[in-house]
């Protein structure tokens, strides 16, 4: 049975199984279509007007606006689909579906990455599948389940990239990856602003794991360049047809006290998932806080210790 797990030729076709799984749980869910909010309204308006050839508009709004403070990502997919004849109401339940298991397919080609286990993979793949709030997030008419797509696109085409053989050129690792990595995180930020965050990972994180200078500029100046078209393209656009580059301020948001209880709460139920064992020991003062600050702690430590020594002895 090891030796099965173990094989390629069973891991491919019970990976494909668990995504095609989830995308029906998806469309199984949602027989009425999907959840909507107000952004799930200007998303659909967004796409109508696209098709309409009228632009990415505030459709939903008398004053019809160019849209600026809503990345165009997941309306421009809707308006893909809608070329097609299905609508953009219609078509976000079949694109989140299909984005349901697409993420539990990367996830799974992730997990057996990381670990070099194709079993941990299909676990993790499985877990991500028959995980209730991940499910909530891909049966709402949203860009998070997009996003999620690009994030984890973007991680398995950098961790190719230091995995792959040089160049024709002969410079180093296959570039080609890099630059698919740089698309992902620009598409991400057009999926959704929070895409920078990536932008900055991937960012520091050449900048630690390159052995040499010459290869952190080389590889850091190809990242930027590749995903700053995205970025700029956007802004330009707005500042045209808006005098603006994004509708938001650039604003520090400080942790509160109740981001913080939130924050233990929901490490307390992920640490003990039986309700009633984790309301008796909450009842321990301040036992899950100092846990959670003793992990944090160790985990930093443990991060700055690696990554300095990665970054000043890479050999």
């Amino acid at each position: 049975m090891k030796n099965f797990l173990r094989s390629r030729s069973f891991f491919l076709p019970v990976l494909i199984l668990i995504a095609l799984s989830a995308a029906g749980l998806v469309l199984y869910s949602t027989p009425e279509g999907l959840g909507l909010s107000d952004d799930s309204i200007a998303y659909i308006a967004g796409a109508r007007s696209l098709l309409s050839g009228a632009g990415y508009r505030e459709a939903w709004l008398a004053s019809n606006g160019p849209v600026t403070h809503l990345p165009p990502g997941f309306p421009a997919l809707l308006a893909l689909i809608g070329l097609g004849g299905l609508d953009p109401l219609r078509g976000a339940r079949f694109i989140n579906s299909l984005l349901f298991g697409a993420n539990a397919f990367l996830l799974g080609l992730s997990g057996w990455r990381m670990t070099k286990s194709r079993a941990a993979g299909l676990v993790l793949a499985l877990l991500f599948a028959l995980n209730s709030s991940l499910l909530r997030v891909h049966v709402v008419a949203m860009s998070e389940p997009l996003y999620i797509f690009f994030s984890l696109a973007a991680f398995l085409t950098f961790s190719q990239y230091f995995e792959s053989s040089p160049s024709p050129r002969g410079r180093g690792q296959d570039e080609g990856w890099l630059i698919a990595t740089s698309c992902f995180v620009g598409l991400a930020y057009l999926t959704r602003y929070a895409g920078l965050a990536l932008f900055a990972t991937f960012l520091v994180t050449l900048i630690v794991l390159q052995d040499t200078w010459r290869k952190r500029l080389v590889s850091t100046g190809i990242f930027i360049a590749g995903t700053i078209l995205f970025l700029i393209g956007w802004s330009v656009r707005n500042m045209f047809v808006a005098d603006n580059a994004t509708n938001r301020k650039l604003v520090y948001h400080a942790l509160t006290p109740e981001n913080i209880a939130s924050g233990v709460r929901s490490f307390s139920e992920f640490l003990v998932p039986v309700e009633t064992w984790r309301r008796a020991l909450v009842k321990t003062a301040d036992l899950f806080p100092i846990v959670v600050a003793a992990l944090g702690l160790v985990l930093l430590t443990w991060l700055v210790y690696r990554g300095w020594k990665k970054f000043s002895q890479p050999g």
